[in-house]
């Protein structure tokens, strides 16, 4: 069995909280536990996406990683573009 612990939050928290529990047909701590995995993978795709532009902003750079995806999808002749 998995240990658990108590944490204070507001009541408003809470009854947010309950109603979307009961929306999703969920306990409470598999809502918390969704909601904290989303904001993992928001925060995750939103490094990403700064990573990216910081990339983009470079031209050798950018042009340096199309060539390293090309390579390793296949593409070693640059005919398909990289997105």
């Amino acid at each position: 069995m998995t240990s658990s612990t108590t944490i204070r939050v507001p009541q408003e928290f809470r009854d947010r909280l309950r109603r979307i529990s009961g929306e999703r047909n969920s306990t409470l701590t598999d809502t918390m536990i969704a909601a904290l995995d989303a904001l993992r993978r928001e925060e995750f795709f939103d490094a990403m996406a700064r990573s990216e532009e910081a990339l983009r902003a470079d031209p050798s750079g950018w042009a340096d990683y199309q060539r390293e995806a090309n390579e390793w999808s296949g593409d070693l002749d640059g005919s398909v573009e990289a997105e």
